[in-house]
């Protein structure tokens, strides 16, 4: 089958000051068999006024009645795709010249399902950054996927193309992740289907400060009440499936020299997850190796397999907690106790000064 067309599909949020280079982008391709569907999703500014002002047929404006997230706006925009290759893209972001004509040469003449292109980086104003994100070329699919366990997010998603066929059976996305929205669709991606990895960027990607790549406080809490969501996703993949377990964790340290059975794949994805340098992840890894042990059976299993035992049970939740940052009410707490001492550390000195003067007062007057 021959490709000779691509439908890009664009989540819009008040982009005003940038949807028209992105749109400028589109319409320069040397290749120019596109369609594009731009979803605004109820923006506030000027967006869909701008996007109006391009008489294209090739471009399609949808608009939402209210604010959804990016996911229900790029599962919609896929669903609504006629060509059989799509891809994803930010209208803040600008694509490459050749960009349409490289994607289309990929899938013409490889066989592949998923291409990710690395980023090139611009800020607000479209100057480059320095920063490029590179792509993971020496790792085979198992190997990025325990990367992705155990460090975070190695896949960038604008940009990449992807068929059709491919992504169908994982609509609609979960709406309700933001900062990893891309990350479960790497995870099935890299488990179910064969990918390409281009190794010239094809995408300009925008870092500004309300992208959700920019680490403001929000960003980081609420990667952190994500990350639990986006680790059971593992749970979900590898349970009952010891292959593919051993395909991606087989040489991993924690797991050499252990017999893995398929009853124990929650508990060892738990050890791993504990041996992470991110404390997220090992929060997730103790709680998993938790609700594994809560069964009686299990923890008995445990004991005639790997001589686990309730206390070293107690000292793998010792070594995580230990870890933790204090909640704001043991900052109070440590906070007062730190005064309580300077205080006693004073009020100890002063009545030591006072019987000094004191002895010397009795020696000089008595």
């Amino acid at each position: 089958m021959r490709y000779s067309k691509i439908t890009f599909v664009c989540p819009c949020y008040n982009h005003e000051k940038y949807v028209l280079f992105f749109l400028k982008s589109l319409i320069e391709q040397t290749e120019n068999n596109w369609e594009l569907i731009i979803i605004d999703d109820f923006s506030s500014d000027k967006s869909v006024e701008l996007i109006n002002s391009i008489q294209d047929k090739r471009i399609t404006l949808l608009k939402n009645s209210f604010n959804m997230g990016i996911n229900a706006n790029v599962s919609r925009g896929i669903s609504l795709a006629k060509t059989d290759i799509i891809s994803f893209v930010a209208s803040d972001d600008i694509l490459l010249p050749n960009y349409v004509e490289t994607v289309l040469d990929v899938f013409n003449n490889t066989d592949v399902d998923v291409c990710y292109s690395p980023l090139k980086h611009i800020d607000q104003n479209g100057n480059m950054i320095k920063s490029e994100n590179s792509l993971p070329y020496s790792c085979t699919e198992f190997q990025i996927l325990e990367g992705m366990f155990l460090q975070g997010n190695l896949l960038p998603s604008p940009g990449m193309a992807f068929k059709k066929s491919v992504f169908l059976p994982y609509l609609p996305l979960d709406i309700s992740m933001l900062q990893y929205s891309d990350y479960q669709m790497h995870l099935y991606v890299l488990i179910f289907h064969k990918i390409k990895m281009l190794r010239n960027a094809i995408v300009l990607y925008r870092v500004t400060g309300n992208s959700t790549s920019s680490r403001s406080k929000a960003v980081i809490l609420r990667e952190k009440i994500e990350t639990k969501k986006l680790m059971d996703t593992f749970v979900r993949l590898f349970s009952n499936n010891l292959e593919l377990f051993y395909e991606v964790f087989g040489n991993n340290p924690v797991v050499v020299g252990n017999n893995v059975t398929t009853e124990t794949i929650n508990y060892w994805l738990g050890r791993i997850a504990l041996s992470s340098s991110n404390k997220e992840r090992q929060d997730w890894g103790l709680s998993i190796i938790m609700d594994f042990i809560a069964q009686e059976e299990n923890l008995k299993l445990l004991h005639s397999l790997y001589n686990f035992s309730f206390k070293d049970y107690l000292k793998l939740s010792e070594n995580v907690l230990s870890k933790s940052p204090l909640s704001d009410e043991e900052k109070k707490i440590k906070k007062y106790k730190s005064k309580l001492k300077r205080l006693q550390f004073t009020f100890f000195c002063f009545v030591i000064i006072f019987f000094i003067l004191y002895f010397f007062y009795i020696l000089n007057y008595a």
